[in-house]
């Protein structure tokens, strides 16, 4: 993926679109991707589906062993295959002040009754310790009438995934400091005496506003000018926010707690993730920013393996929970290891720090520092646009409603199928394995795919397979092969096919929007990917009332995601479309699939006030950022 401008970028002409620095400094900072996973699936383990659990025995019954009380008290249920079990929720309704002689269980047809409420509500019931130490449902009482109290702890994490996106994305971009106060009257006179430039104070304003500046009226008449912090402060602060925050989960001692926690720590490590994605979309150009952003989802692949296995050594729940936050700590490093991001030192007019840090990377990566190669190149005047811009225009309308349903869809299913099928072959350790495994030939192939084959037509084709494994696990009954083999093929292959749409469909998406909307249109798609994550734990919910309901939702979105994306022009091997002019030509003139996305002639006026526009204030507009590739 390139434009016109990769070849006249004077960053990269320095240091190269991809070299040792780039290399070494994407793989620091894509390892943040395996505790990403660890914080988005480790309530899988902490949670476990099927864990047997009974009414509290009485004081007057704890001699009894839990074989002869539930013999005693327990009456029967019958599952969906007509299977009898042990109710887990009720008792017959006896006295149980005093305890028998002999545990002679009483007639069929005896009344039943919940479990008494003689304890605190996560004291009714005792659960099997057989292998899991301690669960959620044990610590807050999460079963029978409270297990619905599940769905929304899954839930509000996701709606912290959501609102991190939207805050990497702002911190990355807009953090500031507080600057010097100062009247816009002496701006205008320093302005007028150095650059020899005479315009309002209305145009000023409007000037700062666009290079970057935020300014508010102080007694009327001072301004406070600001800065923003940059890409290596905001990630700095976010781990020292989500260490802290991810410890404190394992201390919750409500339910109400336990959520808010976890939803701040979705929030931050989002936010975290996002603002890494951006730093290292920063520092390359051309096809590796497709390959970088790809290759960047393969650690969040081994943080789901390693789960497994680190779920496997800790079956208590606050243990699981420490274990996966310690970690995070490591990543302080990037205090020394991480500099500032280069472009961003040169879009905020830190030019001298930016030629410094430039030069010792370009010696890292071998190449020669050329002094006469101008970092800042002229402004080109670029007017300032909004999300609506999106919905303004019919065509572009039409693509963008396109895509965050297709976002939508890809996300609803790829997590469906993590809270649906998670315990598919008995065991969900290596459900998740596997589940892990299979995505990392599915990003490898996607890259090949996105430089190969284009775009559209495998979005397409995999939604479409995917739907069709999804609808072919309605006719495999569970239960009828060893470890439902059949079904964890068919799963599998839905999340190998939903993995590949995925990651191709965020190139897709940044090749589709312009250069001054990309970034909003991205974020904006990715926002609405987190609507399909908050709804999946309420999709796999649907089992309980018929179990294949959550195959034929997800299917359904699938198909219609990939029919839905034929219609969308392909971009393969065609310029971006850099104004909202291109992004409306984008299709137009097609010839064996292939896109014109024709620059059209436009007359340009610069106002005098524009002269003043630095380019050091200018950012590059082509970066974009991401939830955890999630």
């Amino acid at each position: 993926m390139g434009s016109e401008k990769d070849a006249d970028d004077p960053l990269l002409r320095q240091i190269g679109r991809i070299g040792k620095w780039q290399a070494i400094t994407f793989v620091v900072l894509a390892l943040f991707a395996a505790p990403v996973a660890w914080q988005m699936l480790v309530v899988v383990f902490q949670s476990p589906s099927g864990v047997d659990h009974w009414c509290k025995r009485p004081a007057a019954f704890a001699n009894w062993s839990v074989e002869q009380w539930r013999n005693y008290s327990t009456p029967y249920t019958t599952d969906q295959a007509g299977a009898l079990h042990w109710d887990r929720c009720h008792v017959f309704a006896l006295d149980y002040s005093t305890a028998p002689q002999e545990p002679v269980r009483p007639p069929n047809g005896t009344e039943t009754a919940p479990c008494p409420r003689l304890y605190r509500v996560h004291g009714r019931w005792e659960f099997d310790h057989s292998f899991y130490q301690w669960t959620i449902q044990e610590h807050f009482g999460l079963v029978c009438e409270y297990e619905y109290l599940l769905t929304p702890i899954k839930s509000s994490y996701m709606v912290g995934v959501m609102l991190g996106a939207l805050l990497g994305g702002m911190a990355s971009d807009s953090m500031y400091e507080k600057g010097e106060r100062v009247t816009l009257n002496s701006i205008l006179m320093k302005v007028t005496s150095e650059l020899d430039l005479t315009f309002s104070r209305s145009s000023l304003r409007k000037i700062l506003l666009q290079n970057g500046f935020r300014y508010r009226k102080v007694n009327n008449r001072k301004l406070l000018m600001e800065r923003p912090f940059g890409r290596r402060p905001v990630i700095l602060a976010l781990l020292g926010t989500l260490l802290p925050l991810s410890l404190l989960v394992a201390l919750s001692q409500t339910v109400m707690v336990f959520i808010v926690l976890r939803f701040l720590v979705a929030m931050a490590v989002v936010a975290e993730y996002t603002a890494i994605f951006v730093y290292c979309m920063e520092m390359v150009s051309g096809r590796w920013r497709i390959i970088l952003g790809m290759l960047i989802q393969l650690p969040f692949s081994f943080g789901f393996m390693s789960l497994a296995g680190i779920g496997y050594a800790l079956t208590d729940w606050q243990h699981l929970q420490v274990a996966i936050s310690a970690p995070i700590v490591v990543f302080f490093f990037y205090y020394w290891a991480v500099p500032e991001s280069p472009r961003w030192l040169l879009a905020a007019g830190k030019v001298d720090r930016a030629t410094a840090l430039i030069e010792s990377i370009a010696e890292i990566n071998g190449r020669e520092f050329d002094p006469d190669i101008q970092l800042v190149p002229p402004h080109e005047g670029r007017r300032h646009v909004s999300v609506i811009e999106l919905l303004r225009s019919p065509s572009v309308r039409y693509r963008t409603l396109n895509l965050w349903f297709n976002w939508t869809a890809n996300v609803l299913v790829y997590y469906g199928l993590i809270f649906s099928f998670a315990d598919v072959g008995d065991d969900i350790y290596l459900s998740t394995v596997l589940g892990g495994l299979v995505e990392v030939p599915a990003y490898l192939i996607g890259i090949g795919v996105c430089l190969l084959l284009g775009r559209r037509l495998p979005i397409a084709g995999t939604m479409l397979l995917a739907g069709g494994c999804l609808l072919a696990t309605i006719a495999v009954p569970r239960g009828a092969f060893a470890r439902d083999w059949p079904l964890l093929l068919l799963t599998l292959m839905a999340r190998f096919c939903i993995t590949t749409s995925f990651g191709v469909l965020y190139v897709f998406s940044a090749e589709v929007f312009p250069t001054v909307l990309r970034n909003t249109g991205v974020s904006s798609s990715s926002t609405c990917g987190r609507i399909g994550a908050i709804v999946a734990p309420f999709v796999a919910d649907m089992a309980k009332t018929y179990v294949h309901l959550p195959a034929v939702v997800l299917a359904v979105a699938a198909l219609a995601g990939g029919l839905l994306i034929l219609v969308l022009p392909e971009t393969t091997g065609h310029k971006l479309p850099d104004t909202l002019t291109e992004a409306k030509q984008l299709g137009s003139d097609t010839k064996n699939g292939a896109v014109s996305a024709r620059p059209v002639p436009t007359l340009k006026t610069t106002p005098p006030a524009e002269q003043y526009n630095n380019a050091a204030f200018e950012g590059d507009g082509e970066t974009g950022g991401r939830d955890g590739a999630k």
